[in-house]
């Protein structure tokens, strides 16, 4: 989870580092990891990691405020295959 958080905040908290991460078209998230070719690691369904987020930056205490910056680097960072459209923690894009 520290390297995805570090990697959402454009920081290093992990070695190796998170590079990218991507949604597939049907809803999982890959990572590539800093010095290999390819997304090359399957984190899980995306539906998955935005509860597992919205968790953590809940027990961090985020504001209001804090919580929307992070959605907004979240799906600003995040590559996204397919027609598969859904933004941060679960709610459909228009």
């Amino acid at each position: 989870m520290a390297a995805i958080v570090g990697y959402i905040l454009d920081e290093r908290f992990t070695d190796p580092a998170i590079s990218e991460l991507a949604v597939t078209s049907d809803g999982f998230v890959l990572a590539q990891h800093e010095g290999e070719v390819g997304a090359n690691d399957m984190l899980g369904s995306e539906a998955d990691l935005n509860r597992n987020l919205l968790e953590l930056i809940t027990a961090a205490g985020l504001t209001e405020e804090e919580v929307g910056e992070f959605g907004r680097l979240q799906r600003e960072r995040t590559i996204r295959y397919g027609s598969r459209r859904y933004a941060t923690f679960g709610r459909r894009r228009g």
